[in-house]
């Protein structure tokens, strides 16, 4: 190929593509073996001699078959029009049928000349799968999360993409399939219960012609398929912006008729899919032309396909409407840990798989259409900040660290072992935290320190009632009989009574939800695991003692013992999360290494007996991580801490140690709560071939049942 040749194919741009693509649109069409077309660059067979020479790469003969995995886009790949094939023609073929052949190139009349890209790409369905509904268990809705509606007896699980808005009104968007016809109820499913949370707007689009979505594009017989929709949601305030396994949605790319460039062949992109967790792939076509019905063509804005080194793109049914992003360090804003916001550029409305030359391995692709048509169409924009900061929550980081370090204290031999081999399930590995490796997707297993919060606690299900159990405002003065008191002060051991607990939150005029029962909620938790012992049901001990962790690592934190769980004036307010979720992240390695430093030499030999000295230990606890670091400490801190540079780092100077201090205290708490109803149970009698670790499956059986330690109000709880 001479010089000049290569230089005028490196120039060509979309709309040279495009119109090339449609002035042999027609003949291509009525080749038998052509089932696509796209535009954007030349691919290279990975085992052609020269695949890594940009100046002899290409062009190559066409005697042996190209494939989508066994080529890819190299410094010799030039723009071209795709074509896409179902079968390889051989030469003889060829040769005695060469109306048959694509050609080489495309000539347009003012001497333009548009190279082909001939790929072999045997479609395959994508095989329909099974979902089991305790995939689909949430807390805060928000994207990335699954949708269920009933259409003519058919169950149909989608994604929602994101929040949307038209200034007025908040909406779910998703695909037009998933959403329904308007009126169409949309539900979600918490422990494999639905619940309603929505219904699909009137307001949607399905296709829209090709000359609408790109004015300054050419392109005349295409439809775009868009296939986009609003669930209109019932309660704002169960949703969050954020999109699941992502987080917070960064600015949208524009993508207009001008900004669609081949610069974004090969791009890195990413999503969460609500059944298969985290998508990572790369943008292979543009303007995939996938089919056509009555003389009119449609087509798809991206062919999204997997990246060098990887086989396929994992979508599954059930991602219609997952928001797709640009991942490779486009990022707008980082959080203080070097953490980038992702920029949507496209929503997934369905997938195909091709397969490869052997007719073995089949490789899966999206496809999926432009989100700035989408809402340029819809007329609404994208909402970025809405519940997007956790709330009274000790963060994943904190829960984990104190169920983990708690594993490696107790004594009692067997029950040391049946910890260790179920360390991970419990608080995850060491490197895990370390490196906010946390469990995502509908279908992961959550590690039991984090059930309470990330399941129990937002469900439908559990709600308030389990709320309540995660925290007690023990330096709240009361009212009436219990002026200048507080549930601290009132504190003696032997003394500990739910009646006068309610009396006192009844002076307050408390409602029942508030009324916080961490104490009696541990107690509850503590006679459950003796029964289970007792019963020789390890596995139930298992779930029990990993749950429980989060609730004693709730006693361990300053701000859940107090009235103040987020400051009392409109300064201090957000302390809760810099402190417990962003501070805790920011310096989880330290917080690690620190709370393995100070547990180096500890282990627990004590012991206590029955469930009202286990509240009591939880009462205790509070009471010595207040003698640490008060809630008014943090306060303090936080405030002072907004005035400088980095919010987090100054946070961390003041109050560090002494959080690495307090959780590890909360684990030396939960290795005696969890030796002492072992042994109450006689655990040690229990033989060593039920000490072992636990499935997943068998864990998450136990932790889905609502009757599971079942939670409850104050007023319904039960203490000896």
């Amino acid at each position: 190929m001479s010089t000049g040749l290569r230089h005028r194919f490196e120039g060509l741009t979309v709309d040279d593509l495009l119109e090339a693509r449609e002035a042999y649109h027609l003949h291509l069409v009525h080749l038998d073996n052509v089932v696509a077309t796209a535009i954007g660059r030349y691919l290279v067979r990975k085992s052609d001699p020269d695949y890594a020479n940009p100046k002899r790469a290409w062009p190559d003969a066409r005697d042996r078959e190209r494939t989508l995995s066994n080529s890819a886009v190299t410094e010799a790949s030039v723009p071209c029009v795709l074509v896409f094939v179902d079968r390889w023609p051989t030469l003889n073929e060829i040769q005695s049928t060469p109306e048959q052949y694509v050609p080489n190139r495309l000539y347009l009349p003012d001497d333009r000349v548009v190279p082909t890209c001939v790929v072999c790409a045997r479609s395959r369905p994508i095989a329909e799968r099974f979902v089991d509904p305790r995939e689909l268990s949430r807390h805060m809705l928000g994207g990335g999360y699954p949708i269920i509606s009933e259409v003519q007896g058919q169950t149909r699980i989608g994604a929602v993409g994101a929040l949307v808005s038209d200034g007025h009104s908040v909406f779910a968007l998703t695909n037009r399939h998933v959403a329904g016809p308007a009126g169409q109820v949309a539900w979600a499913s918490s422990l494999g219960e639905r619940y309603r949370v929505g219904e699909a707007e009137a307001l949607s689009v399905r296709h829209l012609r090709f000359a609408d979505a790109y004015p300054d594009l050419a392109a005349s017989s295409t439809t775009m398929n868009l296939d986009a929709g609003l669930i209109r949601v019932d309660r704002i305030d169960d949703w969050s912006s954020q999109v699941y396994g992502v987080g917070k949605v960064g600015r949208l790319v524009d993508l207009h008729s001008r900004a669609v460039t081949l610069d974004l062949i090969e791009r890195p992109v990413r999503a969460f899919s609500p059944l298969a967790g985290p998508l990572e792939g790369v943008i292979k076509g543009l303007f995939y032309r996938y089919g056509s019905v009555g003389g009119n063509d449609y087509a798809t804005d991206f062919l999204v396909g997997p990246r060098d080194g990887e086989s396929t793109v994992p979508t599954r049914h059930g991602d219609s409407g997952t928001l797709w992003f640009f991942d490779d360090g486009d990022n707008e804003q980082k959080d203080d840990d070097g953490v980038g916001t992702f920029r949507p550029f496209a929503m997934q409305w369905g997938g195909t798989a091709f397969v490869d030359e052997s007719d073995q391995h089949a490789s899966q692709f999206a496809l999926a259409s432009n989100l700035s048509t989408i809402l340029r169409e819809l007329r609404v924009e994208v909402v970025h900040d809405w519940n997007v900061s956790p709330s009274e929550t000790w963060g994943k980081m904190g829960h984990y660290q104190v169920g983990a370090s708690a594993c490696d204290l107790v004594s009692a031999p067997k029950l040391y072992e049946l910890l260790q081999r179920n360390r991970e399930n419990i608080g995850l590995s060491d490197a895990d935290r370390r490196n906010k490796r946390f469990p995502t997707g509908a279908s992961a297993f959550v590690a039991l320190a984090d059930v309470s919060d990330l399941l129990w606690k937002k469900s439908n299900v559990r709600g308030a009632r389990e709320k309540s159990g995660h925290f007690a405002d023990m330096d709240q003065e009361g009212r009436g009989a219990f002026a200048g008191k507080t549930l601290m002060s009132l504190y003696e051991r032997g003394t500990l009574d739910i009646a006068t607990w309610r009396q006192f939150y009844e002076s307050l005029g408390v409602p029942r939800s508030r009324m916080g029962s961490l104490p009696f909620r541990v107690a509850q938790f503590y006679r459950e695991m003796v029964s289970f012992v007792r019963a020789k049901k390890v596995a139930n001990y298992v779930a029990a003692a990993g749950i429980l962790a989060h609730y004693v690592g709730d006693a361990a934190q300053p701000l859940h013992a107090s009235h103040l769980h987020d400051g009392s004036t409109s300064d201090e307010k957000g302390v809760h999360s810099q402190y417990e979720t962003k501070m805790m992240d920011r310096y989880r390695r330290q917080i690690v290494s620190g709370v393995n430093t100070v547990l180096a030499d500890r282990q627990i030999t004590s012991r206590f007996t029955g469930t009202r000295r286990a509240a009591e230990a939880t009462v205790e606890l509070m009471r010595y991580v207040r003698s640490v670091l008060s809630p008014r400490q943090i306060i303090d801190a936080y405030v002072a801490a907004k005035q400088t540079a980095n919010t987090n780092d100054a946070l961390w100077a003041a109050v560090g140690q002494a959080t690495i201090d307090v959780v590890a205290e909360g684990a030396v708490y939960l290795a005696e709560i969890w030796q002492s109803a072992w042994l109450d149970g006689n655990g040690e009698s229990i033989g060593w071939a039920h000490i072992d670790e636990i499935s997943h499956a068998t864990l998450r059986s136990l932790y889905e049942r609502k009757s599971f330690v079942a939670s409850a109000y104050l007023e319904d709880m039960t203490y000896p």
